[in-house]
């Protein structure tokens, strides 16, 4: 199953690497072609707490027109997500989208969208982005997810990504 994470930030790489380990075929979408040139050739690269390494092979690119068709994983911070919605819009993408953000500010945004099956989620984990490529998994919580409108079924996907370290938790209501 193909999987869109657009942003490559600690939280972005973080969740796209147990989503790769996982088995699914992750595609970043990014801002800088330089990261998108690095993911593709190195893949995405991830620090344990326990000292190990583990590196993954992920696609990437700023070109929303070359994304598969997936579900999306919005990782970007508040200050650009009116430009990525806008950005869908345009180009006429309206996938399942899970947004990650901090704080409540994306949700009138969100509200006034197009996007037709939306979920949210909170991340509880610690992460550091080492570089472009690179994420450090600092602390263990919990991704905790609910829809917000539109086919839950569409969200299932989700759960696949659970694992000791990345516990993905559903929860009754988005707000």
């Amino acid at each position: 199953m193909d999987v869109v994470v657009a942003g490559a930030g600690s939280i972005g790489l973080l969740i796209g690497s147990y989503f790769a380990e996982a088995g699914m075929d992750v595609t970043f979408y990014v801002r800088r072609e330089e990261q998108a040139q690095l993911i593709r050739t190195e893949g995405i690269q991830r620090f344990e707490q326990e000292g190990t390494k583990k590196v993954f092979c992920a696609q990437a690119t700023t070109d929303i027109h070359r994304l598969p068709v997936a579900p999306w994983i919005v990782a970007v911070k508040f200050s650009g997500m009116e430009e990525l919605l806008m950005t869908m819009q345009q180009a006429k993408v309206n996938p399942p989208v899970l947004f990650v953000q901090n704080g409540i500010g994306h949700l009138e945004l969100v509200e006034r969208s197009a996007l037709r099956h939306v979920a949210f989620a909170t991340v509880e984990h610690g992460a550091g982005r080492c570089d472009d490529r690179t994420v450090s998994h600092n602390g263990v919580g919990n991704l905790t997810r609910a829809v917000f409108r539109g086919d839950e079924r569409l969200f299932e996907f989700l759960g696949r990504a659970t694992a000791r370290n990345f516990p993905v938790v559903y929860h009754p209501d988005a707000e």
